[in-house]
């Protein structure tokens, strides 16, 4: 095999893992109404699975983080998959409520562990074009969250054992990942021409970070990560139990919904990075918000279920155009600590919203689920205000 195939291969992997973890991540909303049927859970529960699973990731990632900044901690990429993924099939047995919120915490835990590596690894092999490298590691977690529900969709339909193919599909991505590691050492040495007798294993390390931290700019975006985060968890929670509870549609439909809107999602992702290159990060983030604001509220008040399919692209570029931007914009404001930074925009980015969650679900018990989804458009709108204050880092676009 050539080596401009086998770059073009290695490129992917780092996606892939993240594809293969945030299925897990996925799959957790998508068994929720499962779970409602089989031990007959309110939404305030519902939401308190899903707080479990994010906020342990949204408490400790920013510290792995902080850690790979200064030591080389490669094996929580393939040891947070694992995690993710076995957690998910032990759900298999899981014969009570506070069962399943310990194995929703420890998938919280997998993730927590493989999202600032992930990134790093990213920017450690692939500086150039960033924006766009970034985002086929981010639209890898968006296909993950589209997989989730498709895959879980096979729980309903053959019984829950199904959930334990989940555990193969780990370890392939971890036999990947162990690929990629050796490819790119071999790669590095002859490249480096290394004298004999150094393995190599120097390459795969992290060195201490070096650049400055704009830590005021970091603030400000950190607005527009809580707001994007909220909108992803609180919509990837309750699209299944909206289309089930307010457009009267089947278990099997409303998943389809879901991987619908993050099979839209992943497309964006790319393409939200891919343009940040050229157009500038900044803007991709500012016009997702503009276009996010009148069309979510049109989403939540659908009735009809084409309606709500129509909103559909509108509200996923809103909530996913912005993911590779904010990471590359995170990781620029604190050079010094890119893997912190990771650790924030990639894993609190992603599960900050589990704090907001349950709040939602007990507003949906007490006025209705649509009510409750109409809390998303202010928040929104406070991200969309903070985007006018971040800047543009000079230089990042010629990386």
């Amino acid at each position: 095999m050539n080596k401009a195939r086998i770059d073009k291969i290695q490129s992917y992997i780092p996606g892939t893992c993240h594809c293969i973890t945030d299925t897990a991540q996925g799959s957790i909303a998508a068994l929720l109404p499962l779970f409602i049927t089989q031990f007959g859970l309110n939404y305030y529960q519902v939401g308190l699975i899903m707080f479990v699973n994010t906020t342990v990731a949204s408490v400790i990632q920013p510290i792995f983080g902080y850690l790979a900044d200064r030591v080389r901690l490669p094996i929580f990429i393939p040891l947070g998959m694992m995690i993710a993924v076995c957690s998910i099939a032990a759900m298999t047995y899981a014969q009570s409520f506070p069962l399943l919120l310990l194995l929703s915490l420890t998938a919280g835990i997998g993730s927590a562990l493989f999202h600032p590596e992930g990134a790093m690894l990213v920017n450690r092999y692939w500086m150039k074009n960033i924006g766009k490298e970034m985002a086929k590691f981010a639209v890898g977690g968006n296909v993950g969250f589209a997989l989730g529900p498709l895959l879980v969709g096979g729980a309903y339909v053959w019984g829950i054992h199904f959930l334990l193919l989940y555990i193969p599909i780990g370890l392939a991505g971890s036999l990947a990942y162990y690929w990629l590691v050796q490819t790119k050492k071999e790669q590095l040495q002859t490249a480096k021409a290394l004298p004999k007798g150094q393995d190599g294993s120097q390459l795969d390390s992290h060195s201490p970070t070096t650049g400055t931290n704009d830590w005021k700019s970091f603030g400000k975006l950190f607005f527009i990560i809580a707001g994007r985060s909220i909108n992803f968890i609180a919509l990837n929670t309750f699209i299944p139990i909206f289309w089930i509870h307010v457009l009267h549609s089947g278990h099997q439909e409303a998943n389809m919904a879901l991987t619908i809107f993050y099979g839209i999602g992943a497309i964006l992702t790319f393409y939200g990075g891919k343009f940040s290159d050229s157009l500038g990060f900044v803007k991709v983030i500012r016009w997702s918000y503009i276009l996010l604001l009148p069309t979510l509220i049109i989403f939540t008040g659908a009735a009809l279920p084409w309606i709500a399919y129509a909103m559909m692209i509108p509200v996923a570029i809103g909530v996913f155009a912005p993911y590779g931007p904010i990471v590359v914009l995170g990781q620029a404001y604190l050079a010094k600590n890119i893997g912190f930074s990771s650790g924030i925009t990639l894993g609190v980015g992603v599960t900050l919203g589990g704090l907001v969650v349950p709040a939602i679900g007990g507003l949906g018990d007490a006025y209705g689920i649509q009510m409750a989804l109409y809390t998303l458009v202010p928040i929104s709108l406070l991200a969309l205000i903070a985007s006018f204050f971040i800047r543009e880092p000079e230089g990042l676009k010629e990386k």
